[in-house]
């Protein structure tokens, strides 16, 4: 378990991310709860107005597995 949950968890994968940013071009992740989509899309919409460098582009899409929606 991570103190915060999964936003906090996924905002710290970002963060650690940025530090070898030149090593992969493509991070994903899978969220879990609705409510964590906008926390995190802020997130990455801040870090690219604030980067000349860095290029954010997000991409979201719904998982349909039974009756689980992620």
């Amino acid at each position: 378990m991570t103190e915060g949950g999964e936003e906090q968890f996924i905002l710290r994968m970002i963060e650690e991310s940025l530090e070898c940013k030149e090593q992969f071009e493509i991070f994903t992740t899978l969220i879990g709860r609705k409510k964590s989509i906008q926390t995190i899309k802020s997130k990455l919409e801040t870090l690219n107005s604030n980067s000349e460098s860095l290029k954010v582009q997000i991409f979201e899409t719904t998982f349909y597995q039974g009756k689980t929606i992620r």
